[in-house]
């Protein structure tokens, strides 16, 4: 006579299988481990407050990545700050600029790169809102020629993409410029 098959062992295999099908196919199904991507680094000026892990990278509206880390680096001989927001792009999100293959972000013109390229023409990153309910940020680039850049020059051994100050930071600046009390007491005498 045959042995009775043990329903337990049989329920556990299957189980187990499903759960191995599901995580495979929403690790290989993102396709993010097959895509190819160009790391850089930004260091904004202003507060990060609202800038998470996974936010957008959008160009000119377009979503051309995503952050991937914000760290915080402190130097111990005069207590200053820098908050680097690492990116990736994936190059295949631009085709083309000027007949110029954006495939791996290779060399352009004169021995640089594209992302060097863009900057000199006055690619900038800044940071906008995603969403005015969460107050969660994304990252915009877009080219802001015109515009005081900041740059840390700090060795990442990223490329590091200027930036500028967001809208909110300007208009928040200019507010706090305001000479609000001297305006309130001559409201106040009026």
């Amino acid at each position: 006579m045959s042995k009775k098959a043990n329903t337990t062992a049989i329920g556990a295999f299957v189980v187990g299988a499903i759960v191995l099908a599901a995580a495979a196919i929403i690790t290989f199904g993102s396709g993010r481990f097959f895509k190819e991507t160009s790391k850089f680094v930004l260091f904004f000026e202003g507060s990060v407050q609202g800038l998470n892990r996974g936010a957008p990278v959008a160009f000119k509206g377009v979503r051309v990545g995503s952050v991937t880390e914000v760290k915080v680096l402190l130097d111990s001989r005069d207590l200053s700050l820098q908050i680097p927001v690492f990116i990736e792009i994936e190059p295949d999100r631009l085709t083309e600029v000027r007949g110029i293959e954006l495939s791996q972000f290779a060399e352009g013109t004169e021995g640089k790169t594209i992302i060097e390229y863009l900057v000199e023409k006055g690619l900038r990153a800044q940071l906008d809102i995603q969403s005015l309910v969460t107050g969660q940020l994304y990252v915009n680039l877009d080219f802001f020629p015109s515009r005081q850049a900041h740059c840390v020059n700090i060795d990442t051994g990223l490329v590091e993409i200027p930036t500028v100050p967001s809208s909110l930071e300007i208009i928040s600046k200019t507010v706090e410029k305001l000479p609000i009390y001297e305006l309130a007491s001559k409201a106040n005498r009026v």
